[in-house]
């Protein structure tokens, strides 16, 4: 049984690097990542790794895009959390005229 925890853990850690190398090298190039996904397909890697590069290539359709056009959601997420936070400070003493009192209020 430690065997196969010590595997586990070995093919864990080696997937994570993985992963880390593969977002520095393929950085906003959807190219690099498509002709990686295909090696990694093919190769004696883990099979998790196996498995990660065969969902990148079942979600290509949103992956291509957000890598090629410049655009992101960054900010409107950053807006989101901070309601959501505003919302978490006040809970169970207001309604929705006072979250939108302090949303406008505290600002961008």
């Amino acid at each position: 049984m430690q065997n196969v925890t010590w595997v586990g853990k070995t093919t864990r850690r080696a997937t994570l690097s993985c992963r880390a190398k593969l977002s520095r090298r393929v950085a906003r190039d959807s190219g690099k990542l498509l002709e990686w996904i295909g090696r990694a397909k093919q190769s004696a890697v883990p099979r998790e790794l196996q498995n990660y590069a065969k969902g990148l290539e079942q979600e290509w359709s949103s992956i291509k895009p957000a890598m090629d056009l410049p655009w992101n959601n960054a900010r409107a997420e950053g807006h989101v959390n901070r309601i959501k936070m505003i919302k978490k400070s006040m809970y169970g003493r207001g309604n929705i005229d006072v979250l939108r009192i302090r949303v406008f209020a505290l600002g961008p």
